[in-house]
């Protein structure tokens, strides 16, 4: 079962869109446990105390607004998806600097909400994606999210991620035919990043999740700035 919270003022609000998102979900044969909070404080602890597979936040809220949650659960739960409910659409470019999963607004509430079902549920599939890599004599299974980025090393490509890093006979042109649809690109002739834990962009670098940094050229830059504005804007 899906955990789904949603955070708004107003309670009627509240009610239909829980009424719709339990629709949108049935309709694909999933069931949902939808939580609604009105108060920012009590949503926040609840999502930080819990296991939360998307979260809807109301942009303006009394207390803390919804981009002020957004920045408290992201330093939190990095990897947790966002979504924006808003009756004022100018407030939307202010908000993408939160980089959230997407924005619902409520002028065209079905509409919105129906794409961001798709889109959650093709991110789910994607989330669990799992490759199996042959480190040294040994089969192990990482799941996509889990790479940070991968560097070339001669005939073999190290896979880093959080907690390990994988020495796999391979080389970079290889790997990156076969995971390059599940997220990693090429942000160096030597490198492949995870953009989903692309954190900022300079010059010549970019920063990842967890304080790593890896070499950005400039024959890649563009892609890399396409792709991460794209996540960005989910």
């Amino acid at each position: 079962m899906l955990i789904i919270v949603t955070c708004d003022d107003s309670w009627a609000f509240l009610k239909l869109i829980q009424e719709k998102l339990t629709h949108y979900f049935s309709k694909k044969h999933l069931n949902i446990d939808h939580r609604i909070f009105s108060d920012s404080n009590t949503a926040i602890r609840y999502c930080l105390k819990n296991t939360v597979d998307l979260v809807l936040l109301d942009v303006e809220m009394p207390g803390k607004n919804g981009m002020e949650m957004a920045n408290i659960l992201n330093q939190k739960k990095p990897h947790l998806p966002i979504a924006f409910v808003t009756s004022h659409e100018e407030l939307v470019f202010e908000a993408i600097r939160c980089r959230p999963f997407g924005f619902i607004r409520k002028s065209c509430l079905d509409e919105d909400l129906e794409d961001l079902v798709k889109r959650f549920l093709q991110w789910i599939q994607k989330r669990n994606q799992k490759i199996l890599l042959d480190a040294e004599g040994k089969q192990v299974s990482v799941s996509i999210p889990q790479i940070l980025y991968v560097e070339s090393a001669k005939n073999y490509i190290m896979v880093h991620t959080a907690k390990n890093i994988y020495k796999i006979r391979k080389t970079i042109n290889q790997f990156e035919k076969e995971v390059g649809r599940y997220g990693l690109i090429r942000c160096h002739k030597g490198f492949l990043v995870n953009y989903a834990h692309i954190e900022e962009i300079s010059k010549h670098e970019l920063f990842l999740t967890g304080e790593v940094s890896v070499p950005l050229s400039r024959t890649y830059t563009s892609s890399v700035k396409d792709a991460f504005m794209q996540f960005s804007r989910r």
